[in-house]
């Protein structure tokens, strides 16, 4: 069998450690294995042909071998989820040939990201769920080829390189759960961006149009948790496949903006909730008929709103307005109306001046959540309650 040059034994069931006579296999090229323990076998550093390593969600509990990065034709690395240890290699994230790295959930792994090489070929960058830190250096944009980036849930620190926003060929961005801080840059040159997570960071700064102007793929984007300012960008709502906005826990300040034209809206998630948002609720919100939650609570929005607006979002799951300055009218001109709520499972409406428990809420037999406190209601609870 010295001649092999791929050997794939994943999806099976082997507990037992990587055999040491793989380094016999000289030609090996492709190897890629799974549900192994004990550490990485040293026969491995030898099969210098080895161009795609897989070794994912193996118990190897051992450092990386610093000598990987001599493999000349290496070009996928996926050590996901096997319990490494240790300092990562640097010098193994400048191969010349590295397109793919996949490092993440490997809690007690730790390292940092080098000066990257010059037109490298690398596609695919993942470390979440690590130990990695530091900053994310400029010389990220010389990979123009780069097309996933996920560093979520690591301990990165430090401003966001101006050079990121010329990687073209971006469709994934995943830098949450970590301690960015400052401004972030433009990103409309990512023109094939699907996803942006960016939540749970200490960014500062406002959101203007021409950050995400362009972004026509764009399904998701999730800046919650940081120290964002200024008004909301109303270009979100004009891009056309956006399934997901989720901006709350910010210092987003102003009214929503007016919005026309979005009948076709795909966006099934809005939260804006925790932030300084004024004014009234527009109501081009209800004609957003593919929304299923709907989240305002905790902002300073005023006026009085009628909950037949709320018959146009029949996939409604999650309403959330509690803790504004407006009043909630629950009396509903349509009796039918009640059935419209029939896949509502989350009804907050804390501090919105009712009097009277919502009719609507009866017979929902999927609400699993109702907040109606500090209102004004009085008299005894409904027995269908």
């Amino acid at each position: 069998m010295q001649s092999l040059q791929k050997l794939d034994l994943s999806a099976n069931e082997f507990s037992c450690e990587i055999p040491s006579g793989f380094s016999k296999l000289k030609n090996l090229t492709y190897l890629n294995l799974s549900n192994l323990s004990g550490p990485l076998d040293p026969s491995l550093i030898r099969l210098h042909n080895l161009s795609i390593i897989r070794l994912d969600q193996n118990n190897l509990s051992s450092p990386v071998p610093e000598t990987f990065a001599n493999f000349s034709k290496l070009t996928t690395l996926h050590l996901s989820s096997c319990e490494l240890t240790g300092i990562f290699p640097e010098k193994i994230f400048q191969v010349a040939t590295l397109s793919e790295i996949d490092l993440s959930f490997n809690p007690y792994l730790n390292g940092s990201l080098p000066e990257l090489p010059l037109n490298g070929p690398l596609q695919t960058l993942i470390v979440s769920g690590t130990g990695f830190s530091g900053s994310i250096p400029a010389s990220v944009n010389n990979l123009w080829q780069l097309s996933i980036i996920d560093l979520s849930h690591c301990h990165f620190n430090g401003r966001l390189p101006s050079s990121i926003s010329r990687l073209r060929e971006l469709t994934y961005l995943d830098l949450s759960f970590n301690n960015f801080t400052g401004p972030i840059p433009s990103l409309n040159m990512s023109l094939n961006l699907i996803h942006l997570d960016l939540s749970h960071n200490y960014f500062t700064g406002s959101i203007a149009s021409i950050h995400l102007d362009g972004l026509k793929y764009l399904l998701q984007i999730d800046l919650q948790g940081n120290f964002f300012n200024g008004s909301l960008p109303s270009t979100l709502f004009f891009l056309p496949l956006l399934r997901s906005i989720r901006l709350s826990n910010n210092n987003f300040q102003g009214q929503l903006n007016h919005v026309s034209n979005i009948s076709h809206s795909m966006l099934e998630i809005l939260d804006l909730s925790c932030n300084d948002l004024e004014g009234s609720i527009p109501t081009y919100i209800f004609y957003l008929r593919s929304l299923s939650v709907l989240k305002l609570s905790s902002n300073n929005l005023n006026g009085t709103l009628k909950l037949d607006l709320i018959q146009r979002l029949e996939n409604l799951t999650t309403l959330a307005f509690s803790h504004n300055n407006f009043s909630v009218d629950t009396n509903l001109s349509d009796v039918g109306f009640m059935s419209s709520f029939h896949k509502m499972r989350r009804v907050e409406l804390a501090s919105c001046s009712l009097i009277e428990v919502p009719t609507f809420l009866r017979n929902q037999s999927n609400i699993t959540t109702i907040d109606l406190s500090s209102n004004h209601i009085r008299g005894s609870i409904p027995t269908w309650i």
